[in-house]
């Protein structure tokens, strides 16, 4: 028996790789970078308005 080896196949299995790759990069920087500083900013906001009363 002889193994085929499908091109087109495997260029599909690369890109999706590729693609969750970048996904999940977009996603881990958004939440190591934006989230934090979003959340400190929420934060700060509460903790300034219980200061000035």
């Amino acid at each position: 028996m002889e193994a085929k080896f499908d091109v087109n196949r495997t260029v599909e299995q690369a890109e999706c790789m590729f693609k969750d790759f970048w996904l999940r990069r977009d996603i881990m920087k958004f939440y190591t970078i934006k989230l934090p500083k979003f959340l400190g900013g929420i934060v700060r906001a509460m903790l300034g308005s219980f200061k000035k009363d």
